[in-house]
């Protein structure tokens, strides 16, 4: 709590004593809209939509296998001798065991492919806020969820202006490597 009042008494002082100086032009965005609304935003979910129903498809095709494998043992469970009842009651059991490995397995290697593209894309996405705000003067910006902010004006809301920015430097971002790329391999 002392921190964020400090941050505001710093931001008050400075919006003060800088006013009589010059101009100070405040913006506010939403890294969430901007993730969620961005092309590289989107771009990710489908990343992690389709890794995630990989997994899902493999894990079913895995309960499937434990299902028959199950059924197998409960039908000929009568013709079996006690040693090799309790080898395939053994087997059947390893088996639970690795795909619940494999269940956790898969759900961190989603929580970490999430993690790694969501710090690469707010990294960018700062990115292009920095230059936004640098272009139109801004003297401060602000994330709005973050900021504990209560109210802003939206004319301040530089949102979609970051969010058209951004989507316009992705574009550009690969088109800009592809020729590179393409020369090495000549």
């Amino acid at each position: 709590m002392k921190k964020v009042i400090l941050f505001f008494a710093f931001i008050f002082s400075f919006v003060f004593v800088s006013g009589v100086f010059a101009e100070v032009k405040v913006g506010v965005f939403d890294m969430q809209e901007v993730m969620v609304k961005s092309k590289e935003g989107n771009s990710i979910k489908a990343k992690l939509d389709k890794k995630k129903e990989f997994y899902t498809n493999e894990i079913k095709a895995k309960e499937n296998e434990l299902k028959a494998m199950k059924d197998d043992i409960e039908k000929k469970g009568m013709m079996l001798s006690a040693e090799a009842k309790e080898a395939q009651e053994k087997d059947y059991q390893k088996k639970i065991r690795d795909l619940k490995l494999y269940a956790q397995d898969s759900e961190n290697d989603l929580k970490n492919i999430y993690r790694e593209e969501t710090q690469k894309l707010i990294h960018q996405i700062i990115e292009t806020v920095k230059s936004y705000a640098a272009k139109g003067n801004y003297s401060v910006v602000f994330e709005k969820n973050e900021s504990g902010a209560v109210y802003f004006d939206k004319a301040n809301d530089i949102t979609e202006a970051v969010l058209k920015n951004f989507n316009e430097a992705s574009a550009a971002a690969p088109a800009a490597t592809a020729p590179a790329k393409n020369k090495g391999k000549k």
